[in-house]
């Protein structure tokens, strides 16, 4: 509260709506510290429930929310609250505010984001340290690291390379686009994967496939195995690569547009992308019911 509330009043004295996304019991205290103040120019979400899903789904409705706000104003303000469980939540949480410095100029929203360290875990809240350049109020984080340097090294140091037992298949065009989709959803279905999760696994390999067969080169080669307790799809072609370091976490504009790499990024519990002069490699996860 000491925290947030003069953040909002600043921002409310300045003309900037803002968005408010906590915890229910914090949402609660916010809006007695404000008390009528803010009922016109603040909305207010619970964190456990809205954009209910997986973190792009939950980016996606943040960043909706704040282009509404700024088609009022010029400016706005956003306070986050992470609240959810899960290892592998987290890690993709901390991918997106990585983005998020390169996605959220700060002459336009200003963002501060809350975790409680009682419930969160230390690894968690190292990794928040490094996709922040600011600790509120003011001061410099001596832990923070550039975004397309985080995103690298957070892809490097969880890849699992194709197994040599990885079965392997090949496009060239749109035609073996759909075949070399049925051989995937047929791996997947033998893998043990749900029919639920194969649906999203055939959306989101044809959006990598067809990107690699039609801007990625000459072949896109896919491969698909299980390790552990996750079935893979891989996706590889000899392109020019990808030089934007936030490929697939720009959220798609109301209006539509390209975002074949966000809606995999949607549809898979995992996205790592891996690009060099030689090409580019998409790997998709899932986790085994």
């Amino acid at each position: 509260m000491a925290g947030v509330t003069p953040f909002l009043f600043d921002g409310l004295k300045a003309g900037e709506p803002g968005l408010v996304v906590a915890s229910a019991r914090n949402l609660a205290a916010v809006r007695q510290m404000l008390g009528s103040d803010g009922d016109d120019q603040l909305h207010f979400a619970d964190s456990d429930t809205w954009g209910s899903g997986n973190v792009p789904s939950r980016v996606l409705a943040i960043d909706w929310t704040i282009r509404k706000l700024l088609a009022t104003a010029s400016r706005c303000r956003y306070v986050g609250e992470f609240t959810w469980l899960g290892a592998a939540r987290r890690k993709e949480w901390c991918r997106h505010e990585a983005a998020a410095n390169l996605l959220r100029p700060s002459s336009l929203v200003s963002m501060l984001c809350t975790a409680d360290t009682r419930v969160n875990s230390a690894a968690f809240l190292e990794d928040l340290r490094r996709t922040h350049p600011i600790i509120a109020p003011d001061r410099a984080n001596p832990d923070f690291i550039e975004p397309w340097i985080y995103l690298a090294q957070l892809n490097g140091n969880s890849y699992h390379p194709a197994p040599l037992h990885a079965v392997t298949s090949t496009a060239v065009d749109d035609q073996d686009l759909s075949a070399v989709r049925q051989r995937v959803r047929a791996a997947a279905q033998a893998a043990g994967l749900t029919e639920h999760q194969m649906q999203r696994l055939a959306l989101a390999a044809t959006e990598i496939i067809a990107n690699a067969v039609h801007h990625g080169g000459t072949v896109a080669t896919v491969k698909t195995w299980t390790a552990g307790a996750r079935f893979f799809c891989e996706v590889s072609d000899n392109g020019a690569g990808i030089d934007d370091p936030i490929a697939g976490y720009r959220p798609p504009a109301p209006g539509g547009g390209k975002c074949g790499l966000w809606l995999a990024r949607t549809f898979s519990d995992e996205l790592r992308i891996y690009s060099s002069d030689a090409g580019t490699t998409v790997q998709l996860s899932f986790t085994l019911p």
